[in-house]
C-alpha cells in the first residue's frame, strides 16, 4: 500500500513539476536526500530579564489530561493527538486561553531536543532551554500577545534556575527574524549561521559566526556533532 502510495506521488509530481521532481521522488524513495537549508541560531540571557514583574502569570503549563478534556482545540499547529504524545513524552507547554481557548502555543525543551529542519538532536545543560516554536491563532495576532507572553515565561523559567534560552529561525522568514529585531535583547540576540547540506547519508554544516568571518566545519554520518548548537555562542 505504501509503495503505492509512492507511486502515486510520483506520477503527480512529473505531471505537475517535470522530470526532475519525478527523478527527485524516486532518490528520495530509495533513501537518496539532498537537502540545502539554513537557519540563525539565537540566545536569550535570562539574566537580562527584569524582576519587577509582580503579577500573577497569565499562561498555563497544561498537563496531558487537561490537554484531553479541552473541547474546542484549535488543530492548526500540532494535532490535539500529537500535542498528548509531546507533553507525555517531557515536552513542556505553554499556553495562553481566552475564554476557555487555547490560544497561544509556546513549547520548551529541556536537557535534549531535535531540530528536524537540520536533521540534529543535540543535548544541553540544565541550566538552558530550547525554545521549539510558538503559534497564535490568526485571529490574536499583531496584537502584542506572543510579546507578553514571552516575556512571563522568560521571567518564569529565570526564576526557576534557567540562565539561558536558545532557539532558530529561518532566515527567509522576514517576519519573524524583524519580530526578533525590534524586541533587541529581550527578543533575542543572534550568534550563529548554520548552513546545512545533506547528500544521502553525509550531513555537512557550515558554522558563521555573526558578525564575523569566523566559521567552522562539522561533516557526520549518523550521530549529529553535539558542539554544532554552542559553536559560536558567549561563553562556551
Amino acid at each position: 500500500m505504501k509503495q503505492k502510495i509512492k507511486l502515486l506521488r510520483a506520477i503527480t509530481s512529473y505531471r505537475q513539476y517535470g522530470l526532475l521532481a519525478l527523478i527527485k521522488r524516486i532518490a528520495e524513495a530509495i533513501g537518496f536526500k539532498f537537502y540545502k537549508r539554513s537557519v540563525i541560531f539565537y540566545y536569550k540571557n535570562l539574566k537580562n530579564i527584569p524582576d519587577d514583574f509582580c503579577k500573577d502569570y497569565s499562561f498555563i503549563i497544561p498537563s496531558a489530561k487537561e490537554v484531553q478534556k479541552e473541547t474546542s482545540y484549535e488543530d492548526q499547529w500540532f494535532s490535539k493527538e500529537k500535542t498528548i504524545e509531546r507533553i507525555r513524552n517531557g515536552y513542556t507547554l505553554f499556553s495562553y486561553k481566552d475564554k476557555d481557548r487555547m490560544v497561544y502555543f509556546h513549547w520548551s525543551e529541556m536537557k535534549k531536543s531535535e531540530i528536524r529542519w537540520l536533521d540534529y538532536v543535540f543535548q544541553f545543560p540544565t541550566e538552558t532551554t530550547y525554545m521549539t516554536g510558538e503559534f497564535v491563532l490568526p485571529e490574536y495576532r499583531r496584537k502584542g500577545l506572543a510579546s507578553r507572553i514571552t516575556i512571563e515565561i522568560d521571567h518564569y523559567l529565570k526564576h526557576r534556575g534557567f540562565k539561558q534560552t536558545i532557539f532558530i529561525k529561518d532566515p527567509e522568514n522576514i517576519t519573524a527574524v524583524q519580530k526578533t529585531i525590534k524586541l533587541g535583547s529581550l527578543g533575542g540576540i543572534p550568534y550563529q549561521l548554520v548552513e546545512y547540506r545533506r547528500i544521502w547519508f553525509v550531513k555537512y554544516y557550515r558554522v558563521k559566526k555573526v558578525n564575523s568571518q569566523e566559521q567552522v566545519s562539522f561533516i557526520s554520518i549518523g550521530k549529529s556533532p553535539q558542539s554544532l548548537w554552542k559553536a559560536f555562542l558567549p561563553g562556551y
